[in-house]
Protein backbone atom coordinates (compact mmCIF):
# COMPACT_ATOMS: atom_id res chain seq x y z
CA UNK A 1 0.00 0.00 0.00
CA UNK A 2 0.91 3.51 -0.32
CA UNK A 3 0.95 6.44 2.32
CA UNK A 4 -2.98 6.48 2.51
CA UNK A 5 -3.21 2.84 3.01
CA UNK A 6 -1.34 4.14 6.15
CA UNK A 7 -2.99 7.14 6.77
CA UNK A 8 -6.32 5.15 6.39
CA UNK A 9 -4.94 2.69 9.04
CA UNK A 10 -3.97 5.58 11.40
CA UNK A 11 -7.71 7.24 11.28
CA UNK A 12 -9.33 3.38 11.68
CA UNK A 13 -6.93 3.27 15.18
CA UNK A 14 -8.06 6.52 16.32
CA UNK A 15 -11.66 5.72 15.99
CA UNK A 16 -11.28 2.21 17.15
CA UNK A 17 -9.82 4.54 20.61
CA UNK A 18 -13.47 6.69 20.30
CA UNK A 19 -15.21 3.29 20.64
CA UNK A 20 -16.93 4.55 17.63
CA UNK A 21 -20.41 2.53 16.84
CA UNK A 22 -22.76 3.28 14.23
CA UNK A 23 -26.50 3.55 15.01
CA UNK A 24 -28.58 4.74 12.78
CA UNK A 25 -32.23 5.51 14.23
CA UNK A 26 -35.00 7.74 11.85
CA UNK A 27 -36.37 10.27 14.16
CA UNK A 28 -39.80 12.65 13.93
CA UNK A 29 -39.17 15.53 10.97
CA UNK A 30 -37.29 12.49 8.77
CA UNK A 31 -34.24 13.18 10.73
CA UNK A 32 -31.65 10.68 11.61
CA UNK A 33 -30.28 10.30 14.40
CA UNK A 34 -26.89 9.12 14.28
CA UNK A 35 -24.30 7.67 16.68
CA UNK A 36 -22.37 7.04 18.61
CA UNK A 37 -18.98 6.76 20.76
CA UNK A 38 -17.20 5.36 23.89
CA UNK A 39 -15.23 8.51 24.55
CA UNK A 40 -13.78 8.31 28.54
CA UNK A 41 -13.64 12.26 29.32
CA UNK A 42 -14.82 12.23 32.94
CA UNK A 43 -18.01 14.18 33.71
CA UNK A 44 -17.51 16.49 30.12
CA UNK A 45 -20.91 15.85 28.69
CA UNK A 46 -20.19 17.64 25.46
CA UNK A 47 -19.87 16.15 21.68
CA UNK A 48 -16.62 16.34 20.96
CA UNK A 49 -15.63 17.42 17.43
CA UNK A 50 -13.14 14.19 16.91
CA UNK A 51 -16.33 12.14 18.14
CA UNK A 52 -18.91 13.67 16.08
CA UNK A 53 -16.02 13.55 12.62
CA UNK A 54 -16.28 9.49 13.39
CA UNK A 55 -19.44 9.00 13.98
CA UNK A 56 -20.08 10.75 10.47
CA UNK A 57 -17.16 8.91 8.68
CA UNK A 58 -18.39 5.53 9.68
CA UNK A 59 -22.29 6.51 8.64
CA UNK A 60 -21.25 7.56 5.50
CA UNK A 61 -19.18 4.25 4.77
CA UNK A 62 -22.67 2.49 5.41
CA UNK A 63 -24.92 4.82 3.52
CA UNK A 64 -22.86 7.34 0.93
CA UNK A 65 -25.76 9.31 0.51
CA UNK A 66 -25.14 10.89 4.03
CA UNK A 67 -22.20 12.75 2.43
CA UNK A 68 -25.15 15.26 1.22
CA UNK A 69 -26.66 15.94 4.60
CA UNK A 70 -26.19 18.82 7.15
CA UNK A 71 -25.64 17.89 11.08
CA UNK A 72 -28.23 20.39 12.84
CA UNK A 73 -27.43 19.28 16.24
CA UNK A 74 -25.00 17.23 18.66
CA UNK A 75 -25.10 16.30 22.06
CA UNK A 76 -23.80 14.16 24.63
CA UNK A 77 -23.98 11.34 27.51
CA UNK A 78 -22.74 9.66 30.46
CA UNK A 79 -22.34 6.07 30.19
CA UNK A 80 -20.89 5.20 34.04
CA UNK A 81 -18.52 2.27 33.99
CA UNK A 82 -16.58 0.82 36.77
CA UNK A 83 -12.55 0.66 36.52
CA UNK A 84 -12.42 -2.90 35.92
CA UNK A 85 -15.15 -2.42 32.85
CA UNK A 86 -17.59 -4.81 35.06
CA UNK A 87 -21.03 -3.65 36.42
CA UNK A 88 -21.15 -3.85 39.68
CA UNK A 89 -24.50 -5.89 40.85
CA UNK A 90 -25.47 -6.31 44.69
CA UNK A 91 -24.90 -5.03 48.25
CA UNK A 92 -22.48 -1.93 48.84
CA UNK A 93 -22.94 -1.29 52.16
CA UNK A 94 -25.37 1.57 53.85
CA UNK A 95 -28.71 1.11 54.92
CA UNK A 96 -29.97 -2.51 55.29
CA UNK A 97 -31.13 -3.68 51.94
CA UNK A 98 -30.25 -1.02 50.32
CA UNK A 99 -28.25 -3.28 46.72
CA UNK A 100 -26.98 -0.93 43.29
CA UNK A 101 -26.76 -2.49 39.35
CA UNK A 102 -24.76 0.28 37.99
CA UNK A 103 -21.29 0.72 36.00
CA UNK A 104 -22.90 -1.02 33.07
CA UNK A 105 -21.10 1.59 30.80
CA UNK A 106 -23.47 0.94 26.94
CA UNK A 107 -24.46 -2.22 27.61
CA UNK A 108 -27.53 -1.42 29.81
CA UNK A 109 -30.45 -2.77 27.85
CA UNK A 110 -28.48 -5.57 26.24
CA UNK A 111 -27.45 -6.82 30.58
CA UNK A 112 -30.50 -5.59 31.57
CA UNK A 113 -32.48 -9.12 31.76
CA UNK A 114 -30.03 -10.69 33.33
CA UNK A 115 -28.91 -7.66 35.62
CA UNK A 116 -32.64 -7.72 37.00
CA UNK A 117 -32.42 -12.11 36.83
CA UNK A 118 -29.28 -11.08 39.66
CA UNK A 119 -31.09 -8.54 41.56
CA UNK A 120 -34.09 -10.28 41.70
CA UNK A 121 -32.08 -13.91 42.98
CA UNK A 122 -30.00 -11.55 45.33
CA UNK A 123 -33.09 -10.18 46.93
CA UNK A 124 -34.40 -13.65 47.03
CA UNK A 125 -31.71 -14.90 48.74
CA UNK A 126 -31.78 -12.09 51.74
CA UNK A 127 -35.27 -12.64 52.21
CA UNK A 128 -34.06 -16.50 53.23
CA UNK A 129 -31.41 -15.46 55.08
CA UNK A 130 -34.19 -13.76 57.39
Amino acid sequence: RGQGGKEARRQEDKDAQLGVGTVLEQHHASNLLIGSTREFVGYDKRATNEGIRAVARHAKNILPILSHVHIIRSFAGLRPYTSDGLPFIGYIGGPEGFLVAAGHEGDGIALAPITGKLMADWVENVKREK
